[in-house]
């Protein structure tokens, strides 16, 4: 079983979709607060010796309107102890949204 928080607001790049089809005001967007909190997750996850390879707004929820985390670890990859950057060892497709 896995139990997973649910985040009704959904991801930054929809959020930013339906603000630009309403006509809202761009300033209102706490983007300073945005990057931080993205900051906030990268430097965690380089922490923990995780490699997240798929950053992108499709995979930044709200937990509020002021609030992002990071989700979608389906490509991340986690450092061995010896190792200070990631390589890759296998061919994989990259997810390019074009």
């Amino acid at each position: 079983m896995i139990v997973m928080e649910f985040i009704e607001l959904g991801s930054l790049d929809k959020y930013l979709r339906r603000v630009r089809l309403n006509g809202t005001n761009l300033d209102t967007i706490p983007f300073k607060k945005f990057a931080l909190d993205i900051v906030s997750g990268m430097n965690y996850l380089e922490q923990k010796r995780i490699v997240h390879r798929d950053l992108a707004a499709r995979n930044l929820l709200m937990s509020t309107l002021t609030h992002l985390k990071i989700a979608d670890f389906g490509l991340a990859q986690s450092l061995n102890k010896n190792e200070s950057f990631y390589t890759i060892r296998t061919a994989r497709y990259l997810p390019f949204k074009w």
